[in-house]
């Protein structure tokens, strides 16, 4: 019985420092987030309105992705393997993995969509491609009849 609270005990604290480790992950992401958005942007600016050096800045532009791509992946795979590992001890097999960036990401896509929808339903029709093709051909070769016409 005391073996088995014991246990309990430690068990539950691996658990508490797997949420930590999974809460500290998450603030990881969101940091590395914003560092590849803003990183790469002063990178390109600075390749944009330098004369000399834009070689330079436009490869330290795509070091820059790659590295901090290379450090999401490092954290996400970090966390999983950490969740695994917990769900194995526990025994837990149908346990699915907390992700890093949760749900919100699903709703933020779908908002970005309908912006992105009510901005096309804003914009002007558009002719069919078809249709500029015809009108092209029929104006070449209404210009090519008079031409020929001396």
């Amino acid at each position: 019985m005391e073996n088995q609270d014991k246990y309990e005990k430690l068990y539950h604290e691996l658990i508490q420092q797997q949420q930590e480790i999974h809460c500290q992950n998450q603030k990881h992401i969101k940091n590395g987030i914003k560092y590849i958005i803003f990183i790469p942007l002063v990178f390109l600016a600075l390749a944009f309105f330098s004369e000399n050096g834009k070689v330079i800045f436009l490869t330290l532009w795509i070091v820059s992705m790659f590295l901090l791509s290379a450090y999401l992946i490092y954290i996400e795979y970090l966390d999983f393997q950490i969740q695994e590992r917990i769900a194995k001890i526990s025994e837990n097999e149908l346990s699915e993995a907390q992700s890093l960036i949760g749900g919100r990401l699903d709703e933020f896509e779908e908002n970005v969509l309908d912006i992105l929808k009510e901005w096309e339903e804003s914009l002007p029709p558009r002719k069919k491609i078809e249709d500029i093709l015809k009108m092209r051909h029929s104006t070449t070769g209404k210009k090519q009849k008079e031409e020929e016409q001396p």
